[in-house]
């Protein structure tokens, strides 16, 4: 989904009720989200609790992977959240990931009013998920649970479109892209055919359909499908078990157990966190650099940007993200943050862009919100950024840190993750401008907008009063990739570096795990 599609039709879901004035309603498909007499236990037989999904795992036994067609209202999502608290207890502290593709999400307004039939059962879960339902923007957005490990990958824009620019391997589909006479494109022979390229040896799935073109869809994309009883209104209930025969499974994601990280500011941190996020077992040996992340003093700037590109989009993400992050961090760590930050309208060009951001057909509630003087965004923040690091290497396990140089241990690394400074040591970024930061005392100096070579000064890192490029200016965006040679970069972050070095952090713990990557021109 391009932006001006985002911007035009985005949240124009309407919601209405059917007649007895209590089934939401989808006007698009003329169809029911559900039933709420049945809503909660039909998605709790026809979805979960049958195929004991949370006790297995994948082959790469330690995380489970739950992957849904059509999130609607959430409904499903909540049971699977409220079940996985129930058991998190036996489940070895394994992490929940939960990839869900939806076209047309509601508005936060639209989901609270949907769920509210929900809220004896499901209360503190809807809660949870309204806090986190903040800027969504097409593709990938990520909504993490940090007590409870949980990672739901929301994924906004046609099934079929994003599904081609991913690769997981999904231990469980949920099919629930309402009937396919209403929607076939939700059960077209094509998405079936990505369904099951991302799909791991053994993967289940359940579905409400007991349609025979979806059973023969499924069947030829190598699932061996049964149909059963369904339950209340869902006259049959469609089960499958993929054996990987015939999709060829995609070979883009490698678990990488050990990693060295080059950098331990909070770009080469974060990595190290959300590794362990996921992955309990895995090592990272840190190389640290200059420190730089380690201020008294870090505030989270909202994104304003004269127009909704694809810059702003990152921004917006890094800013959500690690706004969402550094709250539950603290709370688990017990350091300061204080949230929110207001922009009064007498700073002109701020106001402007404020004002811009507004005039988007988007659903921007709980990002940005008017008072009588200003402008309120949630979620900014201010703590302690030296602080927040350690609370970051406290919460991760198998961190060493080395004494050695970047530049002495980058030969010997199979897997490498380049951070920040120490980044052009493995590869050469030629020319770059940005601010000036000297290590000597920490201060910074504006953007001078010369050009330097990077490669000679890297060489010089042992030398006192080393420079370092902070590159936050208008024309550059932090590098976050792998390239040809197994390298991962998080670098370019500058003065942006603790909300976009988080995000950073997390896809490529995501991608370095073998679990997660997607392919945009955002990344």
């Amino acid at each position: 989904m391009d932006l001006s599609t985002f911007t035009k039709n985005f949240y124009h879901v309407t919601y209405n009720k059917s007649e007895n004035s209590i089934a939401p309603y989808c006007p698009e498909y003329n169809d029911f989200y559900y039933m709420p007499q049945y809503g909660l236990a039909e998605r709790r037989y026809l979805y979960l609790d049958d195929q004991q999904i949370f006790e297995r795992s994948n082959t790469h036994d330690s995380y489970i992977v739950l992957s849904e067609i059509g999130f609607g209202t959430g409904l499903t999502f909540l049971s699977a959240l409220k079940l996985w608290k129930q058991r998190a207890q036996h489940l070895q502290q394994r992490p929940l990931i939960y990839i869900s593709f939806e076209k047309n999400p509601l508005s936060k307004k639209q989901l609270q009013e949907t769920l509210t039939y929900w809220r004896d059962e499901l209360g503190e879960e809807i809660d949870e998920l309204s806090e986190r339902w903040v800027g969504l923007l097409p593709g990938v957005n990520h909504l993490i649970w940090l007590e409870e490990r949980v990672c739901l990958i929301l994924i906004i824009g046609d099934a079929f479109t994003e599904i081609q620019r991913c690769n997981f391997h999904s231990t469980h589909w949920i099919l629930d892209g309402f009937s396919p006479s209403r929607n076939p494109d939700a059960w077209a022979l094509p998405l079936l055919q990505e369904i099951s390229r991302c799909s791991a040896d053994g993967c289940t799935l359940t579905s409400f359909t007991g349609s025979r073109v979806v059973e023969k869809n499924l069947t030829d994309c190598g699932w061996n499908v049964t149909r059963e009883k369904g339950f209340a209104l869902k006259k049959y209930r469609m089960t499958g078990k993929y054996s990987r025969k015939i999709i060829k499974h995609n070979s883009h994601l490698v678990y990488q157990e050990n990693m060295t990280v080059l950098g331990a500011g909070i770009a080469g941190m974060s990595v190290g966190f959300w590794r362990n996020f996921f992955k309990t077992n895995t090592n990272c040996r840190f190389v640290p650099g200059l420190n730089a992340s380690c201020v008294p003093h870090v505030y989270l700037h909202p994104p304003l940007h004269q127009k909704l590109d694809f810059f702003t989009q990152l921004s917006i993400r890094s800013h959500v993200l690690a706004g969402s992050t550094y709250r539950q961090l603290a709370k688990l760590a017990n350091f300061n943050y204080t949230a929110g930050s207001v922009h009064h309208k007498t700073h002109t060009y701020r106001t402007e862009r404020v004002w811009h951001l507004l005039s988007q057909d988007i659903d921007w509630q709980d990002f940005v919100q008017e008072t009588a003087d200003g402008y309120y965004f949630p979620q900014s923040g201010r703590f302690h950024g030296g602080l927040c690091l350690q609370a970051l290497s406290d919460l991760s396990n198998q961190i060493t840190l080395e004494k050695s140089s970047p530049h002495d241990a980058l030969p010997s690394l199979p897997y490498t993750i380049a951070c920040s400074w120490a980044a052009p040591i493995a590869k050469d970024f030629t020319m770059l401008r940005g601010e000036i930061t000297l290590q000597d005392n920490g201060c910074y100096t504006p953007s001078t907008y010369d050009r330097y070579c990077f490669k000679p000064i890297a060489r010089d890192i042992s030398k006192e009063n080393f420079v370092g490029f902070r590159t936050h200016t208008s024309s550059y965006n932090p590098v976050i990739k792998q390239d040809r040679a197994g390298i991962f970069y998080s670098v370019f972050h500058g003065t942006r570096g603790f909300s976009t070095g988080m995000l950073g952090g997390l896809e490529i713990a995501l991608e370095s795990c073998g679990i997660f990557n997607y392919h945009s021109n955002l990344l």
